[in-house]
Parts: structure tokens; sequence; C-alpha cells
């Protein structure tokens, strides 16, 4: 007959929660603590969407329908840098990017704050859109205003923005 030896082992507990790690907390709305997810909106809705969440700090809401990479590319000598980088070197070029908007280290109109914004123009067809934005930005003794041109893509049934212009109107 085989005896079969009993071995003990000590019980090891792990909590684990939703929310632990940077990457699952910059998927959650601050404001429900629901899951947030892209939605197949229409482009004029999603630069809407991008400068409310703006307006409001909210930078995971804010890089919901931005599409980083392309934005990044837009700048020529990041283009050449990530054009000879290694895939790993490509990734973090990327978070580098992203996180440089985040913290506003990075000078890009994109991050200014508008207190005030119309939607003037929506023009795309099934891959590619042009949203055309008036905003204006209150200063102590004036407002500037300027006409942003947001470029979108339909990469896969959901609009990104992934570049933009800035043209300024004058001040009021």
């Amino acid at each position: 007959p085989t005896t079969s030896t009993v071995m003990k082992s000590n019980t090891l507990t792990l909590d684990v929660r939703p929310g632990s790690t940077p990457a699952i907390q910059a998927a959650i709305d601050q404001a429900t603590g629901q899951v947030l997810q892209q939605q197949d909106l229409p482009p004029d809705q999603v630069v809407s969407y991008m400068l409310h969440a703006r307006q409001q700090g909210q930078w995971n809401k804010f890089f919901l329908y931005i599409d980083v990479k392309n934005l990044m590319l837009q700048q020529p000598d990041l283009k050449r840098r990530y054009d000879r980088a290694s895939d790993q070197e490509r990734r973090d070029m990327i978070a580098a990017f992203k996180k440089q908007l985040e913290q506003m280290t990075t000078d890009s109109d994109i991050l200014v704050v508008p207190s005030e914004f119309s939607i003037e123009k929506t023009s795309y067809t099934p891959t590619q859109a042009t949203v055309i934005v008036k905003e204006q930005f209150k200063h102590p003794s004036y407002t500037d205003v300027k006409d942003y041109t947001y470029y979108l893509h339909r990469p896969e049934n959901v609009w990104l923005i992934y570049n933009y212009t800035v043209r300024n109107l004058g001040t009021q």
C-alpha cells in the first residue's frame, strides 16, 4: 500500500481591488465609478466630449477619443525618432508624450482650456472628418477667440482626433 504525505502550507490572502493600477484608474469615470468605453459618436460629439472633459480637468475622458500616437507624429522631430525606434521605444515614446500632455509640459494648443466653445461646421466621409470649433479663452481684461479645426479618422468604428490646427480670430 502507498501512503501519501500531506503537506501543509501557509494560507496567503490576496486583496484585489479594482482601480488599483494606473491603467485601471485611467479607465474609470471619476464621477460615476463606471468604466469608460468609447462609443460610436459622430465627429462633432467626439470633439464636444473632449472639450468638456478638458474644461473639467478629466484627463481619462480627454484621452478617450484622442489618437495620441498620430497626434505625436504630427511633430516632425518626433516622427523621425519614432520611425527609427524599436517597438518598445515606440511604446515608450507614446507613453511619454501622453504624460507630457497630461502634465502640460509640452507646448500644445489642444491643452488650453476654453471658457466657451461652439461647433461651427462638421464635414466627413466614412473614414475622415473635420470639425471646426470657435473657442473663447477668457483673460482678466479681454477674451481670445480662435478657430480650432480638429481632424478625425475612424480606424475601428470610433472617431478619433489625430490632429488639429488653430487660427487666431482676435480678441473681444
